[in-house]
């Protein structure tokens, strides 16, 4: 389980590509605040929300279990794969208290030529070690 700065991603390797499929994001419940909870707080909302964002990341976590990788990242835009041959590099850094795991892509300067995901410390093993067991080039050690 990867995540960028406030969208959490499932990381799917498999034999030709990476699929990061989205699991879930901040637009996934749209959060209005009232000028009542600016007087009293937003708790209850915000105790709704979290439920209501681990209903979808539930959803979600069922649809990569019943459906093809290709149904996956068609279901949602956020979604996408990553074809090895596509990537020229990737590591794993340590900032602070961040971990990242950081492909470095090929292909034209005008498309994005990174994708960062933070990962929890207690990923670290098991990303080491799916990475051990793929074709992708590049250090796949803390920085």
């Amino acid at each position: 389980m990867g995540h960028t700065y406030d969208t959490t991603f499932d990381l799917i390797f498999r034999s030709e590509r990476v699929v990061a499929a989205l699991i879930q994001s901040p637009s996934d419940v749209p959060g209005s605040v009232s000028g009542w909870s600016f007087i009293v707080g937003n708790w209850i909302g915000r105790r709704n929300e979290e439920a209501a964002l681990l209903n979808v990341s539930q959803e979600r976590l069922h649809q990569i279990e019943t459906l093809t990788l290709d149904e996956v990242i068609a279901a949602n835009p956020d979604s996408f794969a990553l074809n090895y041959n596509q990537i020229s590099s990737v590591e794993i850094t340590h900032r602070f208290l961040d971990y990242y795991l950081i492909f470095r892509l090929t292909g034209p300067p005008d498309k994005k030529s990174v994708r960062t995901f933070t990962l929890k410390k207690e990923h670290l093993p098991l990303a080491r070690e799916i990475l051990s067991k793929t074709p992708l080039q590049g250090p796949a050690e803390d920085k």
